[in-house]
């Protein structure tokens, strides 16, 4: 659906799921996605030692690296939890810590029109939309998605194309 409709896109990946599907990691980067780091094992930040923050962080990132020649700074927080003491902590350690403006709920398993609505409602400029790779529903959503958000003058871009660089509030 993203080639057909010339659209690129940012996939933060779990280490993890890298290592168990190789081939989908490979495509994902062969179709010119961004790929970007979403933890190595998909553990609550806020519940763990800064010391172990910053090795699993470190350890995605080295796999995303060693597995498909990526290299980022950039981690959406696993559950899209943390606090102060892990935002600290992983920008001391050079990572960007991403988070999401805009949840699909896709992972609720509803429904692809209920997608479709939301987005319809709630999509504004400069939202990072988060959406599952693993999910039926979401692949039948996005042409509709897509289409929502075009009639909204809203363009998809990659993370990259949208963070700012330097000094930001």
């Amino acid at each position: 659906v993203l080639k057909e409709n010339d659209v690129k896109a940012t996939f933060f990946v779990m280490g993890a799921w890298a290592a168990k599907y190789p081939a989908s990691l490979e495509m994902i980067a062969v179709s010119g996605h961004e790929i970007l780091s979403h933890s190595m094992s998909h553990g609550r930040y806020p519940d763990l030692p800064p010391k172990d923050v910053l090795a699993d962080a470190k350890a995605a990132k080295d796999y995303l690296y060693k597995s498909s020649e990526v290299e980022t700074n950039m981690i959406r927080l696993p559950f899209g939890a943390f606090d102060e003491d892990t935002i600290y902590t992983l920008e001391g350690g050079g990572f960007v810590p991403i988070k999401w403006s805009l949840d699909s709920k896709d992972w609720k398993m509803i429904l692809s029109d209920e997608i479709i609505d939301r987005m319809k409602k709630y999509a504004k400029p400069g939202d990072i939309i988060m959406f599952q790779n693993n999910m039926e529903q979401t692949v039948k959503a996005l042409p509709g998605v897509l289409n929502e958000l075009d009639k909204k003058g809203l363009k998809p871009v990659t993370m990259s194309e949208l963070i700012l660089e330097g000094e930001v509030y």
